[in-house]
């Protein structure tokens, strides 16, 4: 791996315990996945710190971007619209900081921990409103909300430049 990055001209940096440091000083960010995922946190923390996104049309990556506003989405397993994106946002100097920062909204008021915590009491209070839909899989699937949703903060606040209220006091 080290020597195909050293052939390409890329920098391997190898496994890295300051990613938010790394971020911060990026000034793109390129996810190229065409695995079915959820949405990757990665893209999540990208946006916090202000970073376009450039990412595949696909289900979970484009979810975290608003194409042409916070980022730009491109077809999966396309090289040329990947080079052809990164090409516009860097010959675009200010389509790509007003990206950064249209991400950076979207991240405070989409994902952060007291809308996130109260979608998820929302779904709480729906099912207990329907107690005939209790079944193994929604229960696992209400558990494992709740451990997301336990640590949002600690994911979260080590990448916000401007420390938000993540307090959920009022719950």
């Amino acid at each position: 791996l080290k020597k195909i990055c050293i052939d390409c001209n890329v920098e391997y940096l190898g496994d890295r315990g300051d990613m938010s440091d790394l971020l911060a000083s990026s000034s793109i960010f390129v996810m190229p996945s065409y695995y079915p995922e959820g949405i990757p946190k990665v893209l999540l923390e990208a946006s916090a710190c202000g970073i376009p996104i450039i990412t595949t049309d696909h289900p979970g990556c484009r979810d975290a971007v608003i194409d042409g506003k916070t980022g730009l989405l491109v077809k999966t397993r396309n090289y040329e619209e990947i080079v052809n994106a990164v090409s516009y946002l860097f010959d675009n100097p200010d389509i790509m900081k007003e990206m950064g920062k249209a991400g950076r909204r979207h991240a405070e008021v989409s994902f952060n921990e007291k809308q996130i915590v109260e979608s998820h009491y929302e779904l709480y209070r729906a099912l207990f409103n329907h107690t005939n839909i209790w079944n193994r899989e929604e229960m696992f699937n209400i558990f494992i909300m709740h451990i997301i949703s336990s640590k949002i903060k600690e994911i979260w606040s080590p990448l916000l430049q401007d420390p938000l209220d993540l307090s959920v006091t009022d719950y």
